[in-house]
């Protein structure tokens, strides 16, 4: 997992909602390709964050993305579109000349983790609750 740049969390989960800071497309050997490869890496950045949090990519409710070029939309999106799939969480999308030098997108995004059954320990007690006569 790629580690925060400055002095901020990853991401925080408060009652369930997790919000996940900004990732770009950056990889852990800090690699950047294209924005087609820092769109998809910056993606499966988000969801590596959401995996720890025992959660997926479909828990996502809202993407905040921004383009150092938002003339670039139809590359990003093409490249978005194939990366999540049918995950169609509502999404904005910006242009921004604050990025990091090399960067050319930036996604944050908050999901929902706490559904009662993802929780292990909380599906074990559903499970044993349904075996009760």
């Amino acid at each position: 997992m790629v580690e925060p740049a400055g002095h901020y969390e990853l991401a925080i989960e408060r009652e369930g909602w997790l919000f996940v800071a900004g990732q770009t497309g950056e990889d852990v050997t800090g690699r950047l390709g294209d924005l087609e490869a820092q769109t998809r890496q910056a993606i499966t950045n988000v969801e590596d964050i959401i995996r720890t949090f025992r959660g997926r990519l479909e828990d996502v409710v809202r993407m905040t993305c921004f383009l150092r070029d938002i003339e670039d939309f139809p590359v990003f999106d093409a490249a978005y579109r194939s990366r999540l799939g049918t995950v169609r969480p509502v999404r904005t999308t910006v242009g921004s000349t604050g990025l990091p030098a090399g960067e050319l997108v930036e996604i944050e995004a908050t999901a929902y983790v706490g559904g009662a059954l993802r929780d292990a320990d909380t599906l074990d007690s559903y499970h044993d609750q349904e075996e009760r006569p």
